[in-house]
C-alpha cells in the first residue's frame, strides 16, 4: 500500500514530461512537393518505461530509508565562541541523524548539568544536519550556565555533553583523569595521572583530584578528600597521595579530577579504585560424609586486590581460645589447599585424625603479602560424631543435618524383654517422622491420656533412663518412631553394628490405628515396616539424643 501511494505521487511527473518534450517533432520532406508532416521520434512504450523506472528507483530509495534501524541522533556540544555580560554564543554539531529526519535542533541550558528540553532552550529556526550556532540571550550577569546541544527526531531526543560557560568570564576549564593506581606499592598510596586540556575563559585558580566512598561528589560537599596539585599549568600532571587514615583497606572509592577558574569548577569523568588489604572471608559450614570424614567449606568475599599466596583451613581442639586460633599457633593444625580459589574454598578433614565425641574448631584462612586473614566471626565448632561409632552407651545412627554437633544414639545392648506395644483398642497420638520418638513415648506412657498397661514397649525403653541414666533428663531413653527405626536398621543393623537380631522385628512408637502399631525388620537386607497387633510381643531397642 505504501509503494502504491508513492506511485500515485509520481504520476503527475509523467504528464509534465509529456508536455515538456512532446511525442512528435516536425521534419521536412525532400521531394517535388514540400509538405510538413509529423513523424514519431520515440515510441510511447520506451518513454513510459523510462518514467516508470524513475518512479521505481525513487520508491526503492524511500523504502530502504524507512527500513533502516532508527536511533537517537548523535549530537556534540562545542566550546563557546563568544560571551558577554548577558549572552553566550554556542556551537553544536549533529554527526548522525539516527536514520531519521531531524525535526528540531538547538541548545538547552540551566545552572545545573541536568537541563533538558523541558527547561530553558533555544531552537535553531531551520532543522538540519551538521554544525550549527546560535546566541543565547537574556542571561544573568556573572552566572555559570551548563549548556547542551540537542536534536529531536521521531525516535526521541539526543543530547551532547554539558559545557559550562559563565556570562562575563566564559567557559570553565576542560580536564581528564587518565589513570589511577593504588597497588604500585604496599604503603597505602594513591597515584594518579590527569590532563588539564583547556583553561577556559580565565586563568586556572586550582587543579587536583577529589575522592570519596560515595559517587557523584563535588567540591564543597561532605565526606570527600580533596588533593590540590602544586601548579596551575596546562597539560598532563601526575601526583601521589599517602594518608592511611583517608585510605581504608579493602574499600572502593570514587575519584575525579577537577580544575577551577573564575567561571567555575570543571570535573573529569568519574572513575573508581579499590585499596588493597587483607582477604575478607567467611566460614560456610561443615558436613559429614558416610565414611566419617568432614567436608569443610569457606568463601572468599573479597580478595583484597592482591594475589592470594596461601589458603586453607585451620582446625584443632575446641579448648583453644578464639583469639589464639590463628595460623601462627603451633597447636593449631593447617590444611593447605594447592589450588588457590577466589570464591569457594573446600577441603576434607579425614576421620583418622579425629576422636569420637570430641569437640573441634575450624576456620578458613588466607594469606597475601599483607598477612594472614580470617573471618570476622569466631571459629566454627563441631563435635565429631561419625555414624556407627560407639558413644555414650550407644551407637550413633543419625546426625542433625543442620548441626553436625547434634545426633542420636541407639542403646548398645538388646533389651531382655519381649513386650507388647500395649493398649489395644485405644488411639494414642503418635507420628512416624524423625525427631518425634520422645514425644511419641511421652504420649504413650502418660498415665492419664496414654496407656495404663504395665511393661509395654515404650515403658521398657523409658525405664532404661533409671538404670542407665543419660547425662541430662531432657533427653531420656525412648521407643524409636518408624523413620528412626528404619534408619537404624539400614545404617547399623544390616552392617552388623549394634548386636541386632536380624531374624526379628522391633516395635516402633508409631501407631497405625487403635488395634495396630508398626514393627520394623530387615527383609531382603532392607528395612521394612509392618502393621502388627498391639498385643503381640516383639523386640525393642531404646534411643535418645546425644547430650
Amino acid at each position: 500500500m505504501l509503494q502504491y501511494g508513492r506511485f500515485l505521487f509520481f504520476l503527475p511527473l509523467v504528464y509534465r514530461l509529456k508536455a515538456f518534450i512532446g511525442f512528435h517533432i516536425k521534419v521536412k520532406n525532400v521531394g517535388s512537393r514540400k509538405n510538413s508532416i509529423y513523424k514519431p521520434l520515440i515510441s510511447k512504450g520506451i518513454l513510459l518505461f523510462s518514467c516508470l523506472s524513475l518512479i521505481f528507483i525513487q520508491c526503492k530509495k524511500a523504502e530502504e530509508k524507512e527500513n533502516l534501524p532508527k536511533r537517537l541522533p548523535t549530537v556534540s556540544t562545542l566550546v563557546s565562541t563568544a560571551w558577554d555580560q548577558f549572552s553566550i554564543t554556542m556551537q553544536g554539531n549533529i554527526s548522525s541523524t539516527g536514520n531519521d529526519d531531524i525535526l528540531e535542533r538547538g541548545f538547552v541550558y540551566g545552572q545545573t548539568m541536568n537541563a533538558s528540553v523541558d527547561s530553558n532552550k533555544v531552537v535553531i529556526p531551520q532543522p538540519g544536519f551538521g554544525p550549527y550556532s546560535i546566541q543565547i540571550t537574556g542571561l544573568k550577569e556573572k552566572t555559570l550556565y551548563y549548556i547542551k546541544a540537542y536534536a529531536k527526531t521521531r525516535v526521541g531526543i539526543g543530547y551532547g555533553e554539558p559545557v559550562g560557560v559563565s556570562t562575563t568570564y566564559g567557559p570553565i576549564p576542560s580536564i581528564d583523569l587518565l589513570k589511577v593506581d593504588v597497588n604500585r606499592d604496599l604503603k597505602d598510596s594513591l597515584y594518579y595521572d590527569a590532563n588539564l586540556r583547556e583553561q577556559g575563559g580565565t586563568e586556572i585558580q586550582e587543579k587536583g583530584i577529589l575522592f570519596s566512598e560515595k559517587a557523584n561528589k563535588l567540591l564543597g560537599m561532605t565526606d570527600i578528600v580533596v588533593v590540590p596539585f602544586g601548579d596551575k599549568l596546562l597539560g598532563n600532571f601526575s601526583g601521589k597521595f599517602s594518608n592511611p587514615t583517608s585510605l581504608k583497606p579493602n574499600t572502593q572509592y570514587f575519584i575525579k579530577a577537577y580544575a577551577r577558574n573564575k567561571s567555575g569548577v570543571a570535573y573529569s569523568a568519574e572513575a573508581t579504585f579499590r585499596t588493597s588489604g587483607l582477604v575478607l572471608l567467611s566460614d560456610i559450614r561443615s558436613k559429614f560424609t558416610k565414611s566419617g570424614d568432614i567436608i569443610l567449606e569457606g568463601k572468599v568475599n573479597d580478595g583484597g586486590s592482591l594475589p592470594i599466596l596461601e589458603q586453607g583451613f585451620l582446625w584443632g581442639p575446641a579448648t583453644i581460645s578464639n583469639n589464639s586460633f590463628v595460623a601462627t599457633n603451633v597447636n593449631v593444625k593447617k590444611i593447605i589447599i594447592s589450588n588457590i580459589s577466589n570464591d569457594k574454598i573446600i577441603d576434607t578433614l579425614f576421620s583418622n585424625e579425629l576422636a569420637v565425641g570430641t569437640k573441634y574448631k575450624f576456620r578458613v584462612y588466607c594469606r597475601n603479602i599483607r598477612g594472614f586473614s580470617y573471618p570476622k566471626e569466631n571459629p566454627s565448632e563441631f563435635r565429631y560424631l561419625p555414624i556407627g561409632a560407639e558413644y555414650q552407651d550407644g551407637f550413633i545412627y543419625r546426625i542433625d543435618p543442620d548441626d553436625p554437633s547434634k545426633g542420636w544414639i541407639v542403646y548398645k545392648n538388646e533389651m531382655p524383654d519381649l513386650p507388647e506395644w500395649g493398649c489395644i483398642g485405644d488411639t494414642i497420638t503418635t507420628s512416624s517422622l524423625f525427631g518425634t520418638s520422645k514425644v511419641n513415648t511421652d504420649n504413650i506412657v502418660n498415665l492419664q491420656k496414654g496407656c495404663a498397661q504395665a511393661n509395654i514397649a515404650a515403658k521398657v525403653c523409658r525405664a532404661l533412663s533409671q538404670t542407665t541414666p543419660p547425662p541430662t533428663t531432657a533427653n531420656p531413653w525412648s521407643l524409636p518412631c518408624q523413620q528412626d527405626l528404619e534408619l537404624i536398621m539400614d545404617t547399623l543393623a544390616k552392617k552388623g553394628i549394634g548386636n541386632f537380631d536380624l531374624t526379628k522385628s522391633y516395635w516402633s512408637s508409631t501407631q497405625e490405628d487403635a488395634v495396630n502399631a508398626l514393627t520394623v525388620g530387615l527383609v531382603n537386607n532392607k528395612a521394612k515396616s509392618t502393621a502388627s497387633k498391639k498385643n503381640l510381643k516383639f523386640k525393642v531397642r531404646a534411643i535418645r539424643a546425644i547430650n
